[in-house]
């Protein structure tokens, strides 16, 4: 038998584990318990020793298949499957359950280890994930999220132009392709123009084309970017970064559908439709008189405003996820991520918005070892970034230090769930138990 000390030890290693662990004897009592267990199913480690397994993760299979009455019966351990079971608190969760023997001396079985590990998050993100692709490749179920795929239904009938406002790395250019592939121009062409990487001597001739004699170098006639998209859709992102006389040009083509080549005085007409985009302050540039007034009202005839991923950090599972999935297809792993590293990167603030992410998951899938991504896997950047204090240390009483984070979380639980350290269910518990509601 084991002294005090190393049972503590035991426990110690027990408890450290992601996946839930349970120990049952032979009359199927539970004998020992982890914290994820305790988590996965709603009763805690002093409940759960001493009763009966089937008391404390009911499932169907409890009656038709039990796993540990097989492995009882047969002594061969049971192939690792997928069910539900209900929680204390009556919820239904997903789990993959595999149980071996445990076997003493004389090689007779003893007991059961049954490890749990719930994947009922996952199961819920792959159907969202499968659900029609409405919105292209955007990815995010938030309220701020919800609010552009609103606009983008309201422009399915439109041809109306529209300017994206959103920090770099937002998916300025998939909310562009989602507002083609669902408007009246969908079967034309989708035609993208990255204005700040083209420097302004080329800036017109990438647009408007040009014929052949028109500088030294033009030795045949070339189309333009606007005449490549008539009849369809034209980008321009990064629109802030244009010159004055792009500029002018691009306000006579929104007005009259007119422009010429360069060399050429012939005047041509195109039907296009202009999406914009910019993660610079336009009306601060008009102000300035580095960008025509005429032009950005123009352009704003139906404004976008993209968040940034720190006011969306809702959808951040859902993203990690969605990039996950393209990088299990790529490699042929199965990774997932480890509740330390999704932790950390609930509390980093993304300054490169879903493209920070999305690299940072690629860096994470090269480093890491096995198939769990974990915390020490990210990028140094993002591991080693000081959190600020979600509560003031000097407030001390529990319902106000859970108000003051929900009300720092903007009220997103599951943002402030992971920030506390805590799963959802115990936030709303809480909650409930203090009488907390969001204003």
């Amino acid at each position: 038998m084991f002294g005090r000390e190393e049972k503590d030890q035991w426990q110690a290693i027990l408890d450290a584990m992601e996946d839930g662990v349970m120990i049952i004897d032979r009359d199927f009592w539970i004998i020992g318990f982890n914290e994820a267990a305790a988590r996965i199913t709603g009763y805690r480690k002093e409940e759960a020793i001493n009763a009966r397994c089937f008391e404390v993760c009911a499932g169907r299979y409890c009656k038709e298949d039990c796993d540990v009455t097989t492995l009882f019966m047969t002594g061969r351990p049971c192939e690792e499957f997928e069910t539900t079971i209900r929680t204390k608190d009556g919820r239904t969760r997903i789990v993959r359950i595999h149980t071996v023997a445990l076997r003493d001396a004389a090689g007779a079985i003893t007991g059961a280890l049954r490890i749990l590990r719930d994947v009922t998050e996952i199961r819920e993100l792959e159907r969202r994930l499968r659900e029609p692709e409405r919105f292209g490749r955007l990815v995010g179920k938030s309220r701020a999220m919800q609010q552009v795929y609103r606009l983008i239904e309201l422009l399915r009938d439109s041809t109306a132009t529209v300017l994206i406002h959103g920090e770099t790395g937002t998916g300025k250019e998939l909310v562009a392709e989602a507002i083609h592939f669902n408007s009246p121009r969908a079967e034309g062409p989708l035609i993208k123009v990255n204005c700040a990487a083209l420097p302004d001597p080329l800036v017109e001739d990438e647009l408007f084309g040009h014929v052949r004699g028109a500088f030294t170098d033009a030795v045949s006639d070339k189309l333009g970017r606007i005449e490549l998209a008539n009849g369809g859709t034209l980008f321009l992102d990064e629109v802030g970064d244009l010159g004055p006389s792009a500029q002018a040009k691009l306000l006579r083509v929104l007005e009259t559908g007119e422009f010429e080549r360069l060399g050429d005085p012939r005047t041509r007409r195109v039907q296009v439709r202009i999406i914009a985009a910019t993660n610079k302050d336009l009306r601060a540039a008009v102000a300035e008189h580095r960008f025509r007034e005429d032009l950005f009202f123009r352009l704003n005839v139906v404004p976008i405003f993209l968040p940034p991923l720190r006011d969306r950090m809702e959808d951040l599972p859902l993203l990690a996820e969605h990039f996950l999935e393209r990088l299990r297809q790529a490699t042929g792993r199965d990774l997932r991520l480890g509740h330390d590293a999704l932790r950390v990167m609930m509390r980093y603030r993304w300054p490169g918005n879903v493209r920070e992410l999305k690299n940072a998951l690629e860096y994470a899938a090269i480093v890491c070892e096995g198939t769990t991504i974990h915390a020490t896997d990210l990028p140094p950047g993002i591991r080693e970034s000081a959190p600020e204090a979600l509560v003031p240390a000097e407030v001390t009483s529990e319902p106000v230090r859970l108000r003051a984070a929900l009300e720092a979380c903007n009220w997103e639980i599951t943002r402030c769930a992971e920030l506390l350290g805590i799963d959802r269910s115990t936030l709303w518990r809480k909650m409930k138990r203090y009488g907390i509601r969001r204003p």
